[in-house]
């Protein structure tokens, strides 16, 4: 798929948000020192930029588009400006966890650039998911939070866990983090409090609620986690807070 690649000003301000945002997206900038520890603080913006024009789309298109044609194109937007990055993750974790073989397995599994059965359910389910909730919600604020909380998922693993590999794409992100790493997240759960207080509490006590089953999953089968993981984390939390906004409005 090819790449939209801007030549980005040295500003140290927003360089862990230009490198976060050309990991996350297929948006490019062209940074010095990509650091990707660092970046992991701007994931909760990043998923921000990507909920924008999703909000902006339906609050405008729907006067004249059908609701099948806007949740279609909501679901095609995900995919082309993530690159369908966390969707191969998503697909090598489902071959790799529902496997149910033994650690080393498991990892040998998701590594495998192929896709079996498990993976393909996993990205058909989810594709499926997202289409169906795109379709019923009337709420457009949910499409700018929903990106965003669902890369604020992955600040959790980051957090929570250390790398599973040796090597891999993902191990530049690993390190110590501060807890000061969740403060754009918190700050995104506040914002929710928009919805309404009954939405607000639900909205977010079923996002931590997904976020602890996921990372216990996590924990009982691999005890660390992998890009492929994070990125199933991401699309995953997103179909399921999709679900979750649709039974909330």
């Amino acid at each position: 798929m090819p790449k939209l690649v801007f030549p980005a000003r040295r500003c140290n301000i927003f360089k862990s948000y230009l490198d976060a945002l050309s990991f996350l997206t297929v948006i490019r900038f062209k940074t010095k020192d990509f650091d990707g520890r660092r970046a992991v603080y701007s994931f909760v913006p990043v998923g921000l930029t990507v909920g924008l024009p999703l909000w902006l789309f339906y609050t405008y298109a729907q006067a004249y588009l059908p609701q099948t044609a806007m949740a279609v194109i909501t679901v095609l937007y995900l995919v082309l400006i993530t690159g369908a990055l966390h969707l191969d993750g998503l697909a090598d974790t489902a071959d790799g966890i529902f496997s149910f073989r033994d650690r080393e397995k498991m990892l040998e599994i998701m590594k495998d650039s192929r896709i079996g059965t498990m993976g393909a359910v996993a990205i058909v389910m989810t594709l499926i998911v997202k289409a169906f909730s795109a379709y019923s919600i009337s709420n457009p604020l949910y499409l700018l939070v929903i990106p965003a909380y669902s890369r604020f998922s992955m600040v959790f693993g980051f957090y929570m866990f250390k790398y599973a590999r040796e090597t891999g794409t993902a191990a530049a992100f690993f390190g110590n983090f501060s807890p000061l790493v969740f403060a754009q997240g918190i700050l995104l759960l506040c914002i929710s409090y928009f919805f309404g207080a009954y939405q607000f509490a639900i909205f977010n006590i079923a996002f931590l609620i997904f976020v602890y089953l996921i990372t216990r999953l996590y924990k009982s089968r691999i005890g660390g986690i992998t890009g492929d993981m994070l990125g199933a984390m991401c699309e995953s939390s997103e179909a399921f807070l999709f679900l979750v906004a649709v039974c909330l409005w």
